[in-house]
């Protein structure tokens, strides 16, 4: 094995929390929170590949989820902020990984916005190898295009590439091409995964 991939929110990235979740809920104006994420999730796959403008995903998901007026820069703005949460223990990971001569990237489902977000609050994504966004590419994950892209973008090969997700879902999709795919939980799932190899 000679490259490393991972994916980065959910990974690289903590999840969303409580309060990130209710800033978005509030920007958006959504009073039935059930009924407004429901539809997030639902929308977000053509958002997050750039088949949509932010104004235009917004104003669909206000219409679906019975938003009265969101503000969307507001709503657009807290999206992003709320996603871009780092996990030092992570960071320091791949960074150290970096320095001892892997080659490393990141993958991740993204719309525009949000992948510039992040490439501006996390500069140290400069020192890996590959960032791969699915708005950069037109496809995101699960499709096998995306790990396709991302591993050549790092200049090495699906079946000498470890990849770590935290969706099994994704990391299935990466087996079946071969990849060595590991479901991501913690920091130690990364160094346990590369003693064995």
């Amino acid at each position: 094995m000679d490259a490393l991939l991972f994916g980065l929110s959910g990974v690289v990235l903590e999840p969303r929390t409580a309060a990130g979740r209710s800033r978005v809920e509030r920007a958006a104006g959504a009073l039935d929170t059930d009924r407004f994420w429901s539809v997030y999730r639902d929308l977000r796959p053509a958002y997050d590949i750039g088949d949509v403008s932010d104004v235009r995903w917004w104003q669909q998901v206000a219409i679906r989820a019975g938003l009265d007026d969101p503000d969307i820069q507001e709503a657009v703005a807290a999206d992003a902020d709320t996603l871009s949460e780092a996990r030092r223990d992570m960071v320091d990971c791949l960074l150290g990984l970096v320095d001892v001569g892997w080659a490393c990237g990141v993958v991740d489902n993204a719309p525009a916005v949000v992948a510039a977000h992040l490439r501006a609050a996390h500069p140290w994504l400069g020192e890996l190898d590959a960032v791969t966004f699915s708005c950069d590419i037109g496809v995101a994950k699960p499709d096998p295009a995306v790990y396709r892209v991302a591993v050549e973008a790092m200049g090495a090969k699906l079946t000498s590439t470890v990849y770590f997700d935290h969706r099994e879902d994704w990391v299935e999709a990466a087996r079946r091409l071969g990849m060595r795919a590991v479901l991501f939980t913690c920091a130690p799932d990364v160094r346990k995964a590369l003693e064995s190899l």
